[in-house]
């Protein structure tokens, strides 16, 4: 189950917006939104945000993959 607070306090921390994150992988704003709301990001989605935001291995299990 995807952490959507964990993920917006990264981008916040990184000093980014959802609107930059979504840009730099190609997608919509919206459908970022869609993506989080819904957690349907694809696996290679998640590993874009997680280069971008630079997240550790066990962040973006924390953040992406926790039950």
């Amino acid at each position: 189950m995807l952490k959507v607070n964990k993920l917006k306090a990264k981008i916040i921390e990184k000093e980014m917006s959802i609107e930059e994150v979504s840009q730099k992988m190609g997608i919509d704003k919206s459908t970022f939104h869609r993506k989080m709301k819904n957690n349907s990001f694809f696996v290679n989605e998640v590993d874009a945000i997680a280069k971008e935001l630079q997240l550790t291995p066990e962040e973006t299990t924390e953040i992406f993959f926790a039950q």
